[in-house]
């Protein structure tokens, strides 16, 4: 090669060098990576079984061009506990200087909540942390392709009504019939009130119906407080039977069955009405 055509090659390359970095260094001032923040933050369903959230994050492209979202990855901690992780991947194109919402819907359960963390079995609420990272498709050198962000606040822990018998009563007995009082023990374990709408039920001992019924109470109980249920029942022997009385002058524990819905209103606006089944049983001696 001649002198000249080398000396040329080489003044061309550097040259070509040079306009590289200057490329690359033009790029890196006048690309601007995108602005991510928290735009809201909801609970959008709730109930004593569980709690659903939805997360919106507003993105936004202040570049001449359009850019693309690949993917999303989050980490949801509780009590400063990592509870839930997940991925999403996103074909989501952000035109040039536009802004979009990305919404991450998560949906927790409060008995993998109380089974993760014992001690919120007794809590009311609990500290959440939301730690979110957005890829993008930004192929320039020393410019990070992932954006975290974080948010931090509080959640309601929710635990249904406790129901219970708390004791059968004989109240008087006669030749041809029986009254007696069955009491049952609601708990609100909550910190809101709630309203006892409406109460079916149905009571059975050693396996026959003792009982049956439709209560519209409107009884409210308060929060972190309880109330005694009496309901009376009458007895014919003519109908169910005079072996019964066997079982009343008995002193031996007899098998319970008390099942039913309760229709709930509460205080709390998000939760509305609530449609709570239960059925209970065990062992129960009558009361003289």
């Amino acid at each position: 090669m001649k002198k000249g055509t080398f000396l040329l090659c080489l003044v061309l390359f550097g040259i070509c060098i040079i306009g590289c970095a200057s490329v690359e260094e033009f790029i890196k001032k006048n690309i601007q990576l995108p602005k991510v923040a928290f735009s809201g933050a909801k609970i959008s369903g709730l109930s004593f079984d569980s709690l659903d959230l939805l997360f919106d994050l507003e993105v936004t492209n202040p570049n001449p061009a359009g850019i693309h979202l690949s993917e999303l990855d989050y980490d949801f901690l509780l009590n400063d506990s990592s509870f839930l992780k997940g991925k999403q991947e996103h074909g989501l194109e952000i035109k040039a200087r536009s802004t979009d919402i990305v919404q991450i819907p998560l949906s927790l359960n409060f008995v993998d909540i109380y089974n993760t963390f014992q001690g919120l079995k007794n809590q009311d609420s609990t500290t959440y942390e939301i730690n979110v990272g957005l890829s993008f498709n930004i192929q320039i050198p020393g410019v990070p392709k992932r954006i975290p962000i974080r948010k931090r606040g509080t959640l309601p822990l929710l635990k249904p009504p406790k129901i219970s018998v708390a004791s059968l009563k004989l109240k008087q007995l006669s030749l041809t019939g029986a009254d007696l009082s069955l009491n049952v023990k609601l708990m609100n374990p909550n910190a809101f009130d709630f309203i006892i709408k409406e109460m079916t039920y149905d009571f059975e001992i050693n396996g026959a119906q003792w009982l049956s019924g439709n209560s519209p109470d409107n009884l409210r109980i308060s929060a972190k407080d309880e109330s005694l249920l009496k309901f009376p029942i009458s007895l014919n022997f003519f109908q169910i039977g005079r072996s019964v009385v066997q079982l009343l002058n008995n002193d031996q524990p007899l098998e319970y069955r008390f099942k039913g819905v309760v229709n709930l209103d509460s205080s709390l606006p998000l939760l509305g009405a609530v449609h709570l089944p239960f059925d209970r049983s065990g062992r129960i001696q009558i009361k003289k």
